[in-house]
């Protein structure tokens, strides 16, 4: 069938030129022409370190070069049947040709930095919150909002969870650690968290644990997510694949974990630090700032590597201990998965309602006077001797004490206090180090008890 005289491509031809430019025994194409009709029908980008996005369904993903070329020449194809034309003469270089009028057509040079951390991205909805109104407001995604990922969850704010509040208040019966970690998992939807904490779930295997964590993966999505071992981080490499994500999970952290030279960067993780990872094969490095959601999960209890009081992993430590075992017959292997698929909606709203409390409060998780003393444990545990001398020990002009009426009293109330026992010179050995870093005092000859020797100026405080 004859195609019409007339061109079907008026207004790409009056900015770009003819299609086809007619030879003899063939036609030569236009490559502005079809860069010009492809954007016409598809809105595209190029960013320099991600290379073509295309805007399909009402979100950008990642469009392959391959792919696209292929696209191309389906195009000249059909381009070529309308215009009645039997032979187009082009060749791969000419496609890549079209491909580099595209690059500079919807270039916008380096990917632009990650989206507002005021957004939470679901499927059929873009959550924004509104620092200065406090509550959030559902708005229809658009081609201005870049977004890599969405989170694989429908929005419905009448949705309930009725059986999966009955889990929580299983595993977590008590209301402050669920308010707490609430906030904390609900901050995780956010793209970036400014808490500057990190979550620690203690507690024996089979306590549910993980439960949560579980969870949140499942509505965050695992593209978000990035598993890591802290004791590997010193070689250099365990971050190389450290890109998109925003949730760092440390699963079944060994005790000695955070005394590695992997601690440090845990803080900084989670601190609001600088920091860049390297990649491998390459001489490369990716930049990051330490707005990470953390939560580390042990069957051990954590020692911490510090210098004085500890004040740092204080700072940023929130410890929920878990201690309810359940027992094997009554355990659901399906849990996590047939929850998510019953009630995905409504465990979200639960998540949600986290996240909308941390952000009224300025990103600040209040701690309650239990979550706080077992701060102080896990600080007691990993260097039981400052913390003793701490609340032990104080200034007292004129007076003194002995170090072996400061052994005896710890002996009294270490098990209580949550230190570890300590033989009587191994005692002594770290009382003096933690007397020189706490008051910067040295042991003297002392007129009291056995030892003979003890610490002039300084009272000691016997319950």
């Amino acid at each position: 069938m004859k195609k019409p005289d007339f061109p079907k491509y008026c207004q790409i031809e009056l900015s770009a030129g003819d299609a086809f430019f007619p030879k003899k025994t063939h036609s030569s194409l236009n490559p502005r022409f079809f860069a010009e009709l492809y954007l016409s029908l598809q809105v595209i980008r190029h960013y320099s370190t991600l290379g073509f996005m295309v805007w399909d369904n009402y979100k950008w993903r990642c469009l392959d070069e391959h792919l696209l070329l292929n696209t191309l020449e389906k195009l000249i194809e059909k381009v070529a049947w309308d215009y009645d034309v039997e032979r187009v003469d082009f060749s791969e270089a000419t496609l890549y040709e079209i491909l580099k009028i595209l690059k500079r057509k919807a270039g916008y040079g380096n990917l632009p930095p990650a989206i507002a951390p005021d957004i939470i991205p679901l499927e059929n909805t873009l959550l924004r919150w509104h620092p200065e109104m406090m509550y959030f407001e559902a708005e229809q995604y658009s081609p201005d909002i870049i977004i890599n990922e969405r989170m694989p969850v429908k929005y419905n704010p009448a949705e309930k969870s009725p059986q999966f509040n009955k889990v929580i208040e299983e595993i977590l019966p008590d209301t402050e650690d669920r308010r707490v970690i609430q906030e904390y998992l609900g901050a995780a939807f956010f793209p970036v968290n400014r808490s500057r904490k990190f979550l620690l779930l203690y507690g024996d295997g089979g306590c549910g644990k993980s439960v949560l964590v579980l969870f949140l993966i499942g509505l965050l999505g695992a593209s978000r997510v990035f598993d890591l071992n802290i004791e590997n981080i010193k070689s250099g490499y365990e971050l190389s694949a450290l890109n998109n994500q925003t949730l760092l999970t440390a699963s079944e952290a060994v005790s000695k974990a955070l005394c590695t030279d992997g601690a440090e960067w845990v803080k900084k993780a989670v601190g609001g630090d600088f920091f860049q990872t390297r990649k491998k094969f390459c001489n490369e490095k990716t930049d990051h700032y330490g707005t990470f959601s953390l939560i580390i999960v042990s069957n051990n209890q954590l020692r911490f590597q510090f210098e004085g009081n500890g004040h740092e992993w204080a700072d940023r430590l929130i410890p929920i201990f878990f201690g309810r075992h359940i027992p094997e017959e009554r355990k659901d292997r399906r849990l996590v998965e047939r929850l998510l698929q019953e009630e995905k909606s409504g465990i979200f709203n639960w998540f949600l309602e986290g996240a909308k409390r941390i952000r009224q409060n300025n990103w600040e998780i209040v701690l309650s006077p239990t979550q706080k003393s077992r701060i102080e444990y896990l600080l007691a545990r990993s260097k039981p001797m400052q913390v003793f001398v701490k609340n032990y020990v104080v200034e007292s002009a004129g007076e003194s004490f002995a170090s072996a009426d400061a052994f005896r009293v710890y002996a009294a109330i270490h098990h209580n206090a949550g230190f570890p026992p300590l033989g009587e010179q191994a005692f002594y050995k770290q009382l003096s180090q933690a007397m020189q870093e706490t008051y910067g005092a040295v042991s003297n000859n002392s007129s009291k008890g056995k030892c003979g020797r003890g610490y002039i100026g300084f009272k000691l405080i016997e319950n």
